[in-house]
């Protein structure tokens, strides 16, 4: 009986794991070339920066949208994690 639950256990865990947050450095939010263009104005950037300004913007948006829906995922996955643990534990 243990063992089937671990089983089932791993399954659920391994099938979330594409929920895991992302990391300060691949999270587009934190790129440090985008950081400091959002304290230019708009009209001080050469074109080539609002370029690269635009696509890291929309990336950072997406990335946030992301994590709002996997979030709850993320917290289920460590909740299992947990569980897994204690019955590792026990047995």
């Amino acid at each position: 009986m243990k063992i089937s639950t671990i089983i089932l256990a791993t399954i659920i865990s391994c099938s979330l794991s594409y929920g895991q947050n992302i990391s300060d450095e691949e999270n587009p939010c934190n790129d440090s070339r985008y950081l400091k263009l959002k304290e230019i104005d708009l009209d001080e950037m050469s074109d080539r920066e609002y370029q690269y300004f635009l696509k890291k913007d929309e990336s950072c948006s997406n990335s946030k949208n992301i994590l709002i829906v996997l979030g709850p995922i993320y917290t289920i996955k460590k909740s299992i994690h947990y569980i897994m643990t204690r019955m590792i534990k026990e047995s």
